[in-house]
């Protein structure tokens, strides 16, 4: 299926990206695509795995659909040879949908005003990905399972989104959320949060937004002398988002809030939904630390307690960067069959 087939075929709630970024995309999938928010909040990225059918006397909706979101800075595209191994191995038969969080996409289009800082703070955020979440409801309908995947503040989002459309998920076929490498609780307690957090504050977004122009004269051979293990796509990447200064403002607002907001641990959420939520953490985490901990004993005596794995010493906590993504997709296929989304 070529890539022009998949791009008219897109979902009605989705738009083709008209990024010139992305025209030099590898393959027909993932189908680069937008979602329009409206005012305030503008458009986020969404990257399309289709769903196709085995056969043509077969069911016209996917098994499952998968909506990922991302972490903090999210750039969708570093996550895309994680959910391609899922996306492979589950032999196209389920749709997966990637939702970047509102202000992050400017790297990718070229935009350089800054965002309203009420428009990418986390209340508007868990208003988008509810909207996306009740587009893929309403698409697919309560025979299809839902499977929401978040890493990092990603798993938090995933949380807000499963309480506010609890009723919603309910009458679905089957629901679960995977949580990796999850930061639920006390971020700012964290040892990455207490050693960056004065930097999430003004003038500081602001400012470092503004000295990211210099990057534009750093070639990219120059980040590798930091980053040399950073697959090249990734650091392909993260080379562009560094001259962005509207997404860098944005993440790094996003991020004071983060620190602000997501405090104690959600227990009546964990306790309610214990059936229905999987978690990876990594071993040595500089933006969980003790609060593993924290969510462990929250756990205890709950469905979710078996369903939580610890991941090798080698996997950081942002597996997408390094040469780990086939790794934890693995970890989330073996979920996936046990739990009947495949």
């Amino acid at each position: 299926m070529g890539a022009t087939q998949l791009d008219s075929s897109l979902p009605r709630f989705l738009q083709p990206s008209q990024s010139p970024l992305l025209t030099q995309a590898p393959g027909p999938v993932p189908v680069h695509a937008t979602y329009g928010h409206g005012r305030p909040f503008g458009q986020a990225q969404v990257l399309w795995w289709p769903w196709i059918p085995r056969s043509q006397g077969g069911s016209v909706v996917p098994r499952t659909v998968l909506l990922f979101i991302p972490g903090n800075p999210g750039l969708l595209d570093v996550y895309i040879p994680f959910l391609d191994a899922i996306y492979s191995e589950a032999n196209s038969s389920v749709a997966i949908f990637a939702h970047a969080h509102l202000g992050l996409s400017s790297y990718i289009g070229g935009d350089r005003s800054f965002p309203d800082t009420s428009s990418v703070t986390l209340p508007a955020q868990i208003q988008a990905h509810v909207k996306f979440l009740d587009e893929l409801l309403a698409a697919y309908g309560p025979e299809t399972s839902v499977l929401l995947v978040g890493h990092s503040i990603g798993a938090w989002f995933i949380q807000e989104m499963m309480k506010a459309r609890a009723t919603d998920l309910r009458s679905c076929e089957r629901v679960g959320a995977f949580m990796l490498t999850p930061t639920l609780s006390e971020i700012g307690g964290s040892p990455n949060g207490k050693t960056l957090s004065p930097f999430f504050r003004p003038p500081w977004p602001r400012t470092l937004a503004y000295l990211s122009l210099l990057v534009q004269y750093t070639p990219q051979w120059a980040l590798r002398l930091v980053l040399h293990s950073w697959p090249d796509d990734q650091l392909r990447f993260l080379h562009r988002f560094l001259q962005a200064p509207a997404a860098i403002y944005a993440s790094l607002v996003m991020a004071d809030d983060e620190v602000k907001t997501v405090l104690d641990p959600d227990v009546g959420f964990l306790h309610e939904f214990s059936g229905k939520i999987w978690f990876y953490y990594a071993e040595r985490d500089g933006w969980v630390g003790g609060q593993r901990e924290v969510i462990l004993r929250a756990l205890r005596g709950t469905p979710a307690e078996v369903q939580v794995v610890h991941g090798r010493s080698d996997i950081p906590h942002g597996f997408c960067l390094s040469n780990h993504s086939a790794d934890v997709a693995s970890q989330c296929l073996k979920w996936m069959y046990a739990g009947g989304f495949l």
